[in-house]
């Protein structure tokens, strides 16, 4: 009797390890992965999605490394985040990373620890309204309502220091919440206007301007075309003048005026240097651009000439030896 159930048991036993083994085959994040955590931004960002998709080909192209993607309030927050070693990857926009440098930040920290291992792509002010909205210039706007993002994230910031620039500041209704739930706003017409720092076409801007039709109006026109241009520029150089071109939306007849910035993946000094290089490797090999630039079509500067411009932040060494080797 006692042998037979030993012999039960130890039936139970191989069992179970082959259960595990089994488990542990067909599940692509084994115990010896490295799991990476990025950072992209708010959902339905361009910055989100961008970092969705080069998640899925980082852990397919990288063996031992499974990438898993963290939404957050957007730059500013991804910064202090990546200086604080709580994520290894993420997007980070050329004035967050300038001010990290210099100690200027909203909360006066100084990045340390965050490095930078490439620019990615740039990103653009949009100032959408309803098409039939009266508002033709920034100035309208005074005490109007005006969704500009999260708090602290990019879009934020950007709107706060363009609305500065201006002088009117003081005289809008700034509304903290992200642009999926701002446009629904839009449309509700519990605000006037929405700004977004982005990429363009922007997904959500897209898929609402499909049912509501919507219009972006000019950063220039009776705003920063004036004097007040060079103090903006000198005093927020990350900024550069740029152009939403005609049919970027549905229904855009026109080129709009705007002002952009750079985006980077920055990381922590202290991720492995080879990592780091392999991560490159896998962003600026012909597929990485190809399979990039298809999922999003407006990547047209994405490739490593371009890719130590707009950089404020330290090169991470893997970069430093990616770039010496394919300069």
């Amino acid at each position: 009797m006692l042998q037979r159930r030993t012999l039960i048991e130890m039936a139970v036993a191989i069992g179970l390890v082959l259960t595990v083994a089994m488990c542990l085959f067909q599940n692509p994040s084994r115990q010896g992965d490295v799991v990476l955590h990025f950072a992209g931004g708010p959902v339905g960002s361009t910055s989100q999605d961008f970092a969705n998709e080069f998640s899925r080909i980082l852990s397919r192209k990288i063996p031992g490394i499974k990438v898993r993607v963290r939404a957050s309030a957007g730059s500013s927050d991804n910064l202090h985040r990546v200086e604080k070693g709580k994520i290894d990857l993420a997007l980070v926009s050329a004035e967050d990373s300038y001010r990290g440098a210099l100690g200027t930040l909203p909360d006066g920290g100084t990045t340390q620890n965050a490095v930078a291992l490439t620019h990615l792509f740039s990103s653009f002010a949009q100032l959408i309204v309803l098409k039939g909205s009266p508002f033709e210039s920034p100035l309208a706007l005074k005490y109007k309502r005006i969704a500009i993002g999260n708090p602290s994230s990019d879009s934020a910031l950007s709107a706060m220091r363009y609305f500065q620039g201006l002088a009117i500041w003081d005289e809008i209704v700034p509304i903290y919440i992200g642009h999926k739930y701002a446009l629904q706003e839009l449309i509700d017409g519990s605000i006037e206007a929405v700004w977004m720092m982005s990429n363009f076409p922007n997904n959500a801007v897209w898929d609402t301007n499909k049912a509501v039709p919507l219009r972006l109006v000019s950063l220039w026109d009776d705003a920063l075309a004036q004097e007040r241009s060079s103090d903006f520029f000198e005093d927020f150089p990350f900024y550069f003048m740029s152009i939403i071109p005609a049919g970027s939306y549905h229904g855009q007849t026109s080129e709009t005026l705007t002002i952009g910035t750079s985006v980077l993946l920055v990381t922590n000094h202290q991720l492995d240097a080879t990592l780091a290089r392999n991560i490159l490797e896998v962003l600026f090999s012909d597929e990485g651009i190809a399979k990039m630039r298809y999922r999003f079509p407006d990547l047209w500067q994405l490739d490593r000439y371009s890719a130590q411009q707009e950089i404020y932040l330290p090169l991470h060494p893997g970069a430093v030896s990616f770039f010496m080797e394919h300069d």
